[in-house]
Formats: structure tokens, sequence, C-alpha cells
């Protein structure tokens, strides 16, 4: 039973860190993606993009992943 909790996890983090560099390496912008034609200021722009982690490297994206996980942060 511990066995396969732990392969769980392990199974999980590796998707993880799969996922995160799949996103980073896929051609064009998530937030223009998602906002299409619609203006937006700049500072708008700025704080989505802080929220959703993508003005970070992919490195500090999967820092930050594992850091939430650390603190419980799913």
């Amino acid at each position: 039973m511990l066995r396969r909790t732990g392969d769980a996890v392990a199974t999980a983090l590796v998707a993880s860190v799969v996922l995160i560099i799949l996103l980073h390496l896929l051609p064009g912008d998530p937030l223009a993606a998602v906002l299409g034609d619609h203006p937006v200021p700049p500072a708008v722009e700025a704080a989505l993009r802080r929220q959703w982690g993508t003005d970070r490297s992919i490195v500090q994206s999967i820092g930050a992943v594992f850091a939430g996980l650390a603190h419980g942060d799913l």
C-alpha cells in the first residue's frame, strides 16, 4: 500500500514537471488566447501574467509549483 502511494506521488510530480515544460514550449501566448481582441490596460495584463505565472521561466515555474505543494497549496 505504501509503495503504491509513493508511486502515485512520484507520477504526479513527474506529470507536473512535464506539463509545465510543455506549456512553456508551446507557441503562442495563453493570455492573448483568453483575452482575444479585447483591449486590456498594460497594468492589468502584467497583473494577470504575474498571477498565472506566465512571466516566470521554466525553472521558476517548477520551483513555484513544488513550493506551493510543500506549503499545502494545491
